[in-house]
């Protein structure tokens, strides 16, 4: 499956299980916004036929750059602690991320819903917390900033 494909595929599942969503512009990519953390959707070329399907959040975004190590090793714990699921540190980008993987040619609704649940729900549970400990904002944070000063 090709990520044009990938793409209108998810967004028929999104539909038919009633998730609010947005699509980019180019249709390449979904966005749903839970609680305080938003969840992106993007489709990557992964082999000749298929894509992966990406589903992922930012956590937290504006990490103070001394809570590098610190940082990590609660990200580290966070991931021995839990399934499917990564935590990381995007340092270019200054963000926490959490990902999940699924491959689109072996897709099923319930494997989107269940990816889609896991990365929504633990980065809405582990934002504000993460925020608190370490600085940073979370999405909701920003939104309302952005919000603020327009």
């Amino acid at each position: 499956m090709q990520p044009d494909q990938a793409a209108d595929y998810v967004a028929g599942i999104l539909a038919r299980h009633e998730v609010q969503f947005a699509s980019r512009e180019d249709g390449k990519g979904h966005l749903i916004v839970m609680g305080s953390s938003a969840t992106e959707i993007h489709f990557a070329h992964w082999a000749e036929e298929d894509c992966v399907v990406n589903v992922s959040a930012i956590v937290l975004q504006q990490v103070p750059a001394n809570q590098g190590m610190r940082l990590l090793k609660r990200l580290n714990k966070f991931n021995c602690e839990g399934f499917f699921s990564k935590f990381y540190l995007d340092e270019d980008l200054n963000q926490v991320r959490l990902e999940y993987d699924l491959l689109a040619s072996r897709l099923q609704p319930d494997e989107l819903m269940n990816a889609l649940s896991v990365v929504a729900l633990e980065a809405d549970r582990v934002d504000d917390l993460l925020a608190q400990d370490f600085g940073g904002k979370t999405f909701g944070q920003a939104v309302q900033e952005a919000l603020e000063s327009s």
